[in-house]
């Protein structure tokens, strides 16, 4: 389906991480890679587009991680960061201003990432999920580069500069 004239498609966003890059702490040297066997240890599902299409206002950019898991052996490794760190620097590439997601209220670990990564929790969203527990939605605000709107394609001491908390891959 071709989206309207003068309308921004939102996109899937292709986002791979080794295993060998995922546990690689930022400045140093890999460690030794979780999964010799080349398995998959973690994966992100995430997107790109317009949002606040029904307001005055025009769109914002926004980045969506829809999902984030980690294989129980390798929690505790910062793949998930890593792992989250991706989709964020590509949704940035691709012009994002903001990054937001759902997480359980109750999953400690899930949320802590997210902080450590600077996502503050925007709202409770009561009974969001099927089982009745309750959800934040957390919202990771990117400043605004140079020529206004979106990314800059990820390039510039601007785009750089609002990464630089995320881990590097």
């Amino acid at each position: 389906m071709e989206p309207a004239p003068g309308a921004a498609a939102e996109r899937a966003l292709p986002l791979r991480a080794k295993a060998e890059a995922a546990t690689t702490p930022p400045g140093g040297a890999p460690s030794p890679s979780p999964s010799s066997d080349g398995a998959c240890i973690g994966a992100v599902v995430a997107k790109q587009g317009p949002h606040g299409r029904n307001s005055a206002a025009a769109p914002v950019s926004r980045g969506y991680i829809a999902m984030l898991v980690v294989a129980a052996p390798y929690r505790g490794r910062r793949v998930g960061a890593a792992l989250a760190s991706q989709a964020v620097r590509a949704a940035v590439a691709a012009g994002a201003l903001e990054v937001v997601l759902e997480a359980d209220a109750a999953n400690g670990a899930a949320l802590a990432l997210y902080a450590g990564l600077g996502f503050a929790r925007d709202k409770r969203l009561a009974r969001y999920y099927l089982n009745g527990a309750d959800a934040y939605r957390l919202k990771l605000a990117l400043p605004e580069r140079e020529g206004g709107g979106g990314g800059a394609g990820g390039e510039g001491a601007e785009a750089a500069a609002a990464l630089e908390h995320l881990e590097i891959l």
